[in-house]
């Protein structure tokens, strides 16, 4: 009767575990400051919660939003393309590039999140996936700003001011696009370890292959329909030597510059957020190490 009773138990409690989110308190862990991460974080603990001290469901309302935002803005670029340009034309540029791989890597969070909240189980299906949004955003934080600052520089010669054009897609393409990706930073708890840097050279380097294969070996042109060249700086064919120093600038200085910037700025976050988290403990608990030294 009592194995029977303590069986009806440990099911209900089952039950109760795998519908209701994860409420685990994180964990207080040595930082790795090589790393840049926290010893011992499983995939759970760095999915499931914010660095902040928020409620995991509120965090992962916040990575929704941020998907649901970018993945609106998709729809607006498309418009605007084809108001008075090829649409063949429009997966060749980089500014769509990474619109779209950063709506991928946001709903890969989101999906990430509610699986460290709501699964209770592993599998190297789930490792590889949580990888890959580890991965993605590696490359998305310096693929994004470097269609933000090609934009403003290059492109439009608005620099910041394009960003109060707040429902203008180049604003949202070129710029708040960026924004989402810190912001993303800011809030979750994602490692950005430096001796991954390697990380950051794929996306802009992914691009300046198919700058130079698109035009020399499949024929693409501007969207004019006559020049060789996705971009006039990556004029592979008339000048080579400028869309070299140019791709490599970008590729193999500022992309590694950019992440390291993030790694810097999410190791300070992540400071800030223990000495919070351990404020917090010390109020709740009102433990006697946490009170000053009286004087004597």
């Amino acid at each position: 009767m009592a194995t029977t009773q303590n069986r009806t138990a440990e099911e209900a409690a089952l039950i109760v575990r795998d519908t209701e989110p994860f409420k685990e308190p994180a964990k207080t862990m040595k930082y790795n400051f090589f790393e840049y991460q926290w010893d011992g974080q499983t995939w759970r603990e760095t999915f499931g919660y914010s660095r902040w001290n928020i409620h995991p469901l509120v965090f992962l309302s916040l990575r929704i939003a941020l998907a649901v935002w970018m993945t609106a803005v998709i729809p607006l670029s498309i418009g605007s393309w084809v108001g008075g340009l090829d649409i063949k034309y429009y997966p060749t540029k980089l500014s769509f590039w990474s619109l779209w791989l950063e709506v991928f890597y946001l709903w890969l969070g989101v999906a990430s999140t509610s699986l460290a909240i709501w699964s209770r189980h592993d599998s190297k299906l789930i490792h590889g996936f949580v990888q890959l949004t580890l991965a993605l955003q590696k490359i998305m934080l310096p693929m994004s700003f470097g269609v933000m600052f090609l934009g403003w520089a290059f492109i439009f010669h608005t620099g910041p001011q394009i960003l109060l054009q707040f429902f203008n897609d180049r604003s949202q393409v070129h710029g708040w696009n960026f924004i989402v990706m810190v912001f993303d930073l800011c809030i979750n708890r994602q490692p950005l370890p430096l001796k991954q840097v390697s990380w950051s050279v794929v996306g802009l380097g992914a691009y300046v292959v198919w700058s130079y294969v698109y035009p020399e070996m499949l024929g693409g042109t501007y969207e004019n329909g006559r020049s060789p060249y996705v971009y006039p700086p990556l004029n592979w064919r008339h000048e080579f030597d400028t869309a070299l120093m140019l791709s490599f600038q970008f590729t193999f200085i500022m992309a590694p510059l950019l992440y390291t910037a993030c790694s810097g700025a999410a190791f300070v976050l992540d400071l800030v957020a223990s000495r919070n988290m351990k404020n917090a403990a010390c109020l709740s608990q009102k433990t006697s190490q946490c009170r000053p030294a009286e004087n004597v």
